[in-house]
């Protein structure tokens, strides 16, 4: 078979199979466009074109981190994808522990908190969080984000993870102080939700792919 391409973009095709066993043929294109810097300009076609994602990206070991770029051919898509791989910056280049991000397309908005480094503290009232550290910059992925596995019993049946972000940070099912105190909360939260114990159902804030298997 070949593949006519006349858009000047990325384009190729495999082969996939359907639950019922039939095959499919899937054909992906791929643009790449500079935004422009004044409002009302339309995106230009890049000169150089990205290409096509042969297969899923991590920011570190497959599975145990988050993805970074999913593969591109895909045999449904309902809906468009709009992700951002991006960093947090501190306004005027000044270090700060708390900055607020958004994207906003159309009638989408998402904004939350970027926040420093910053660690459960056990205390004689319990276990809550501690001071956020200050950052210049700060990578936005779900690696940052609430989430992640209790592993820290020997005891493996008692292990536990997150399945709406099994590779975040600062969830603990375990509440021994000496098994939480100290360790790594998230470095994004909810505006409005603000993450206060380490047992509790919040939302994992990125603007990255969530995994296939979360």
């Amino acid at each position: 078979m070949e593949l006519l391409n006349a858009t000047n973009m990325k384009a190729g095709y495999t082969m996939g199979m359907k639950p019922s066993g039939r095959e499919m043929l899937m054909v992906a294109v791929k643009g790449t466009f500079d935004i422009p810097a004044n409002p009302g300009e339309e995106p230009r076609l890049a000169e150089q074109q990205l290409p096509l994602i042969e297969a899923d990206t991590f920011t570190g070991e497959p599975g145990f981190s988050a993805p970074v770029y999913e593969v591109d051919y895909a045999p449904i898509k309902h809906r468009c994808d709009v992700l951002f791989n991006g960093c947090a910056y501190a306004p005027n280049g000044k270090p700060a522990s708390k900055v607020q991000v958004g994207i906003k397309l159309a009638q989408m908005t998402k904004v939350f908190n970027v926040l420093g480094k910053r660690y459960w503290e056990a205390g004689v009232t319990g276990i809550g969080p501690g001071y956020p550290g200050q950052f210049d910059r700060m990578p936005i992925t779900y690696d940052i984000a609430y989430g992640g596995i209790d592993n820290f019993l020997k005891d493996e049946s008692r292990h536990s993870a997150y399945m709406p972000n099994p590779v975040g940070s600062g969830y603990h099912r375990e509440l021994d102080s000496d098994l939480v105190d100290q360790t790594p909360m998230p470095n994004t939260e909810a505006r409005n939700d603000p993450i206060k114990r380490p047992y509790a159902n919040y939302q994992p804030m990125a603007f990255s792919p969530l995994g296939r298997g979360w």
